[in-house]
C-alpha cells in the first residue's frame, strides 16, 4: 500500500504526495531553519516524525475522501515519549513530542481536563501505524541535546525552564514554517503557481526604508498644526534617548501622539552597526 500526505488531482494518485518524501522535506527544511541555533537534530526529528500518524490506513481513506476523523499527530508524540525518551536525550524527547502533538492546534497542556491535552490524546491514540514506516523513516532520535545545554545546570531552576521552553518554542516554530513551506511547494506546483519568497535581506533595504521614513516625517515637520508641534517634541525626545546605553524605556504618549512613527527613527550609527 502506498501513502501519501497530501492528495491530487489525478484519480490514479499519479500527482498525490508522497509522505515518506513530505516528512524528509520537511525534516531538512526545519533543521535547515534551526540550525542557527544549534537545534538542528531536534528539529529534524520533529519534521520527520510530525505527521507520523499518516501511517494509518484510516488517514488514506480520509484523503480517498470517505468522510472521518484522524488523529495524524498524536503517534508521532507517542513514539518521542516512548521509543525515544531515553537517557540524556528524554527532555529533548518530550520537548519534540509536544511541537508534534501541537503541529496543527498550538503547543498542548501535558494534563488538564480537556480531551485535547497530551496525556489523554495519548491514551486515546489506540489504531496502530502500518510497521512500513520503519522502512521508510530510516532515523533514530540520538544526540538531540544541543552543545549549549550543558550551561542550563549553571543557571538558577527558573532560568533554566525558561530557556527551556524557549528552545522547545523554536523547535515548534521551525516545524510549522517547515511542514506550511512544503505543502505550499507542493501543491503550487500542481497548480503551475510559485510563491513570492525571493525577499531581499532586511539589512539590503535599510537605507531605502530609512529614505522614505526620512521624506515622510520631513513633510510632517513642515505642518505647523497645533498637533505636529507636540508630536515634533516627542520625536527629538526620542531621538535624544536612543543616545543612551540600550536598555528599557517608557514612553507614555496619548493616541495620536505619533509614538509609532517615533519609535521607528533610528540614530545614524544605530543603522550602521
Amino acid at each position: 500500500m502506498d501513502y501519501f500526505a497530501h492528495s491530487g488531482k489525478e484519480p490514479d494518485k499519479s500527482d498525490w504526495q508522497i509522505l515518506s518524501e513530505h516528512l524528509h522535506g520537511v525534516a531538512k527544511m526545519a533543521a535547515e531553519m534551526a540550525a542557527p541555533f544549534g537545534l538542528e537534530r531536534a528539529a529534524y526529528i520533529a519534521g520527520l516524525f510530525h505527521d507520523l500518524g499518516k501511517y494509518k490506513p484510516a488517514f488514506q481513506r480520509r484523503l480517498d475522501g470517505v468522510e472521518i476523523g484522524v488523529d495524524h499527530s498524536t503517534a508521532g508524540a507517542s513514539l518521542m515519549l516512548g521509543d525515544f525518551a531515553t537517557g540524556l536525550d528524554k527532555g529533548m524527547a518530550e520537548l519534540v513530542a509536544y511541537c508534534i502533538a501541537g503541529h496543527h492546534t498550538g503547543l498542548p497542556d501535558r494534563r488538564n481536563a480537556s480531551a485535547a491535552c497530551l496525556e489523554q490524546r495519548l491514551a486515546k491514540d489506540a489504531e496502530p501505524l502500518d510497521e512500513i514506516w520503519r522502512t521508510q523513516l530510516t532515523s533514530n532520535a540520538k544526540g538531540l541535546v544541543p552543545a549549549f545545554v550543558s550551561n542550563f545546570r549553571k543557571a538558577d531552576p527558573t532560568t533554566a525552564a525558561f530557556q527551556f521552553s524557549v528552545m522547545g518554542r523554536m523547535i515548534f516554530s521551525c516545524l510549522i514554517d517547515a511542514d506550511y513551506k512544503d505543502t505550499e511547494a507542493f501543491y503550487h506546483a500542481l497548480e503551475g503557481r510559485a510563491a513570492d519568497r525571493d525577499w531581499a535581506s532586511l539589512q539590503d533595504v535599510l537605507p531605502q526604508f530609512r529614505s522614505v521614513f526620512d521624506a515622510h516625517m520631513t513633510a510632517k515637520a513642515k505642518g505647523d498644526g497645533e498637533l505636529n508641534r507636540p508630536r515634533g517634541r516627542i520625536l527629538s525626545h526620542v531621538r535624544q534617548k536612543a543616545e543612551e546605553k540600550p536598555g528599557l524605556f517608557t514612553l507614555t504618549v496619548p493616541t495620536g501622539g505619533g509614538k509609532t512613527l517615533a519609535s521607528l527613527q533610528p540614530q545614524p550609527d544605530r543603522l550602521q552597526a
